[in-house]
């Protein structure tokens, strides 16, 4: 069977014309896994918004006499997004075995057969492949990230590790020692007593590496699997607090927790995903696609990580904003 360049680069143009956001729903998609953790953000104005508001003690006794009480500070953190690109080349000539062999696919209608669907269908796939390592092992380097893939936005490793050396908007620090499988367990509880207590409440999920949670489950039936209540879902919560341990494609060195709302997923709805243009080039067709996307923290300071180095010291390690953010928090040590 004989396909011509030009009749696939008529059908693709149709094809996409018809499904504008063919390709959107990869980009949104519920199986890019970490999303589905993430608050999902646009632009406004063409920058995405995110700051707090940090008031003291207001409430007093009553008197007759004006006694002013509470001062307010607002904590802004300037959040971006990267555009990114599909550029995706084909020989025709050189997917029709492929294509034939889905014609012959039972229980598909016939208008599902076309070329154009089994090519869009295809790039979803990678396009959804490329997102989950890249939500989590991206690390964005404006000098590379045209050419190199893994180099065109934050992932979350790299999102931890740069609120971690942040001095100006700092993350919760919790000293920790070395992950074992030994003592696994034994570093979680000591993770999550050194949770601030105003802070517990609102948090529910522990964000590790997959090993570590292997581990964790695996030491976790060694120590309670004969208790009478032992359950299989117990493996994969915290001892103390029962947050759920959701394992990530991430370094065995970073274990955080944080509110839902703090972990965002960066768009822009303005500028949505869209298929720009199909060229023809000699035997090739090339596709255009873009989007944005990033992904970060909106208040680092109640993000809670685990600190592995040996000088490490518990708190936002800046005697002033411990002060804003937990005033109530005992024995909270700036280096």
């Amino acid at each position: 069977m004989k396909i011509k360049i030009d009749q696939i680069q008529t059908e693709l143009g149709e094809y996409i014309k018809e499904n504008p956001e063919i390709l959107s729903p990869a980009v949104y998609s519920k199986e890019v896994k970490v999303d589905k953790h993430c608050r999902t953000i646009t632009q406004v104005n063409g920058a995405y918004p995110s700051f707090t508001s940090l008031m003291t003690h207001v409430v007093q006794g009553f008197s007759s006499e004006w006694t002013e009480m509470g001062e307010i500070q607002f904590n802004a953190k300037k959040l971006l997004a990267y555009k990114q690109k599909v550029n995706f080349g084909f020989v025709p000539a050189d997917m029709v075995g492929s294509w034939l062999a889905r014609m012959y696919e039972e229980g598909e209608e016939l208008e599902d057969k076309s070329i154009s669907k089994y090519i869009m269908d295809e790039l979803g796939k990678k396009i959804i492949s490329d997102l989950n390592v890249l939500s989590l092992k991206g690390k964005r380097d404006d000098n590379a990230n045209v050419k190199e893939f893994g180099k065109s936005l934050n992932g979350w490793s790299t999102v931890i590790a740069n609120a971690r050396q942040s001095t100006d908007f700092p993350v919760f620090s919790i000293p920790l020692q070395a992950i074992t499988q030994v003592n696994v367990v034994d570093q979680f509880k000591t993770f999550e007593l050194g949770l601030p207590t105003e802070a517990v409440d609102s948090l529910k999920k522990v964000f590790c590496s997959t090993r570590v949670a292997m581990w964790y489950k695996d030491a976790y039936k060694d120590a309670y699997g004969v208790n009478p209540t032992f359950t299989e879902q117990d493996t994969m919560l915290t001892p103390l607090l029962n947050m759920e341990i959701v394992p990530l494609n991430i370094n065995n060195d970073i274990i955080f927790t944080t509110p839902d709302w703090n972990m965002l997923k960066l768009i822009d709805l303005i500028d949505a995903p869209e298929v720009t243009d199909i060229q023809k080039e000699n035997y090739k067709l090339k596709l255009f696609f873009e989007f944005t996307l990033n992904y970060e923290l909106a208040v680092n300071q109640v993000c809670f990580v685990a600190n592995f180095d040996a000088d490490a010291v518990r708190g936002l390690n800046n005697a002033e904003q411990n002060a804003l953010f937990y005033p109530e928090e005992e024995g909270l040590i700036v280096k």
